[in-house]
């Protein structure tokens, strides 16, 4: 009887071990981050004869998403972090890059994704650009859309975009609005436009999980 139940006992302890590893191996959900007004060259006002925006200085802001905060905003005159491994991802009117070896001194790429935010689980392992995303009209790589009629900037739904960061790290972002404080229906001539609220998942450990939770 008690070599039945020192056998159990073993069964049972070798049970809890595979359960134990098992959920060592599942990945952890990693925690989705709001980032709201990030100054992508906002306009001063607009030419009252052409209706063309002015005051803008066509320099992109610079965001790291590992310390996630602003790196070099566009108002700095002093430039050189722009060439740097600091950042990851920047931002100028409709214009987003990302730093890689053609926009400064990291190893970055990016991809847009016909899926939603939630829904991206993995980084591809491959598929990355250099290039810049952009509005539909003006960029293969789009995630967003410029409205004719309501001369409104507005995200594309179920487009997420995936980076790989300035160190090979891995993320992805969603453009929640194009307009300051991000309104619910932007009106062009009360909303200042130019002002970027995103969300973005960023894996520190080099792997490609990008579960959310």
């Amino acid at each position: 009887m008690r070599k039945w139940m020192t056998g159990l006992v073993a069964i049972s302890l070798g049970l809890t071990a595979i359960g134990c590893d098992g959920s060592e191996d599942e990945t952890e959900p990693l925690p989705a981050t709001r980032v709201e007004n990030v100054p992508a060259d906002p306009t001063t006002g607009h030419d009252p004869v052409t209706g063309a925006p002015i005051g803008a200085t066509g320099r992109y802001t610079f965001y790291d998403l590992s310390s996630n905060r602003i790196i070099l905003d566009r108002d700095d005159d002093d430039r050189s972090d722009s060439t740097s491994m600091g950042w990851d991802i920047a931002f100028q009117s409709s214009n987003i890059i990302v730093n890689s070896p053609a926009t400064g001194g990291g190893s970055g790429g990016i991809q847009v994704l016909d899926s939603d935010f939630d829904a991206v689980a993995q980084a591809p392992e491959s598929g990355y650009s250099t290039s810049t995303v952009g509005l539909e009209s003006s960029s293969d790589l789009a995630w967003g859309v410029y409205n004719d009629a309501t001369m409104v900037v507005f995200p594309l739904d179920g487009k997420t975009l995936v980076l790989k960061t300035a160190d090979g790290k891995y993320a992805k972002l969603r453009i929640v609005s194009y307009y300051k404080d991000a309104p619910a229906v932007p009106d062009v001539f009360v909303d200042q436009a130019r002002y970027i609220t995103f969300e973005f998942v960023y894996q520190p450990d080099g792997s490609r999980n990008l579960a959310d939770g």
